[in-house]
C-alpha cells in the first residue's frame, strides 16, 4: 500500500500551493480520499495518473495541471518539435534565468530561428538521458 499524503505535503512534492491542490480536488482535477468529513489525504500515484490524463486534453488554464513531462504535446495532441524557454524551463524544472544561462554557455541544446531561441525535444530528451548517466553531452 503505499502512503497518503496530506495537501500541504502533495503540494511540496508538486510545487504548487496548497490552496492549488484544494481547487483541483473541488474540480474533480485528481483524485482524493476522504477518511473524514474535513480530513482528505492523496495517492501520489493516482494523482500522477489523473494528471497526465487531464493534460492530454489541455493546457494550463482554469488552473488544470499539465505535468512537466507531458510538455511536448501541443492543445490539439500535435507533438512539439521544440519548446520555448518558459516551456523548456518548465519542462525541465528549471528556472529561466539557470536555462539561459545554460543556453549562453552551450551546455543544453538549442538552436536559433530567426531572432527566436527553441529547444528541440529529441535532443532535449537525448541531453537529459546522457546527463541521467553522468556523461556531458554538450550540444552547439
Amino acid at each position: 500500500m503505499t502512503d497518503l499524503l496530506t495537501v500541504n505535503e502533495l503540494a511540496a512534492r508538486l510545487k504548487v500551493r496548497p490552496s492549488t491542490v484544494r481547487t483541483w480536488m473541488h474540480r474533480g482535477v485528481i483524485p482524493a480520499i476522504r477518511l473524514t468529513p474535513k480530513v482528505v489525504r492523496f495517492d501520489l500515484d493516482q494523482v500522477v495518473e489523473a494528471m497526465r490524463d487531464n493534460a492530454m486534453g489541455g493546457a494550463m488554464k482554469n488552473n488544470t495541471p499539465k505535468p512537466a513531462l507531458l510538455l511536448t504535446e501541443t492543445d490539439d495532441r500535435q507533438p512539439r518539435l521544440a519548446l520555448r524557454p518558459k516551456d523548456c524551463a518548465v519542462a525541465l524544472g528549471i528556472s529561466e534565468r539557470f536555462l539561459w544561462t545554460k543556453t549562453t554557455a552551450h551546455e543544453i541544446p538549442h538552436c536559433r530561428i530567426n531572432r527566436t531561441i527553441v529547444y528541440p525535444v529529441h535532443l532535449l530528451q537525448e541531453w537529459l538521458a546522457a546527463q541521467a548517466k553522468g556523461g556531458d553531452a554538450r550540444h552547439d
